[in-house]
């Protein structure tokens, strides 16, 4: 597939790294390289060009998936593989199939400009304060991690349990890369499954907190996006009862803020004590 980025944004990304006079940076818009790519994502997550985001040999620097990261409110990882890695779960896809040792391939940034395009209307981007984004609101940890772990292994067993073991060897843990959700996992025809788990010792209807980063991720990829409500969970046997919802979470969930972002209005003051 060939992304075609629209003229009027060529010349503003021109324009910049014209007046940036980067040596060798040659960015070619008839076809889709690792470059132009890459600065369209940076473009569309509204950040400004620089030098250090390109680097000899036509490829793309970490320091422009770490600013991309950044932006989104994301953590950083330590490696260019591990923050492409984070950056590409918050958009539905695992990393690992998509770089070369410590390059990240046009493949990813190829899904990664598709996936920015088809949510560049809906201002995603600057949705949530990036203050909020990373934090997981959790008053319960062990039950949180416990949860986790249980639908990990009930993923693991549904597949097999539909004969598909090659899909559940590959169900994989990332509730620590605050991508939106908990568990990657796969629908039994092959899709993504990302799968956000709320866990409580009480019944289903009882109240669960959700994160600005969970909820948005439910809204980016609310196809392959499902809520394992984890309910009536014992400690003791570190089991529990899974009811889901599958899509953009502000669809079925009545939210109520915790918390707001907040800046003075231009036209005011403030005031002395």
């Amino acid at each position: 597939m060939n992304l075609i980025i629209p003229p009027q944004v060529r010349a503003k990304i021109d324009d910049q790294l014209t007046s940036l006079n980067i040596p060798n940076l040659n960015i070619n818009w008839d076809t889709n390289t690792k470059q132009s790519l890459a600065a369209y994502v940076i473009h569309s997550a509204g950040l400004p060009m620089k030098a250090e985001y390109f680097s000899r040999g036509g490829t793309v620097t970490g320091e422009a998936i770490s600013d991309i990261l950044d932006k989104l409110g994301l953590e950083n990882k330590q490696t260019k593989h591990e923050m492409a890695k984070s950056l590409g779960l918050h958009f539905g896809m695992l990393i690992t199939e998509l770089s070369s040792g410590s390059t990240i391939t046009s493949d990813f940034w190829l899904k990664m400009a598709i996936k920015f395009e088809s949510i560049k209307n809906q201002n995603l981007l600057q949705q949530f304060s990036s203050s909020q984004l990373g934090k997981k609101v959790n008053p319960d940890k062990d039950i949180g991690r416990s949860g986790e772990i249980f639908v990990k292994e009930y993923e693991k067993d549904r597949l097999r349990k539909n004969h598909k073991p090659e899909l559940a060897d590959k169900v994989e843990d990332v509730s620590k890369d605050n991508c939106g959700f908990d568990i990657y996992s796969f629908d039994i025809n092959g899709d993504n499954r990302l799968i956000e788990v709320k866990t409580t010792h009480s019944n289903l209807d009882n109240q669960f907190f959700l994160t600005p980063n969970e909820i948005r991720a439910s809204k980016i990829n609310s196809d392959s996006f499902w809520l394992y409500r984890v309910y009536n969970f014992s400690s003791k046997t570190k089991k529990g009862k899974i009811k889901c919802l599958n899509g953009d979470l502000t669809c079925f969930l009545e939210l109520s803020p915790r918390s707001f972002s907040a800046n003075k209005k231009i036209n005011l003051n403030w005031l002395n004590p």
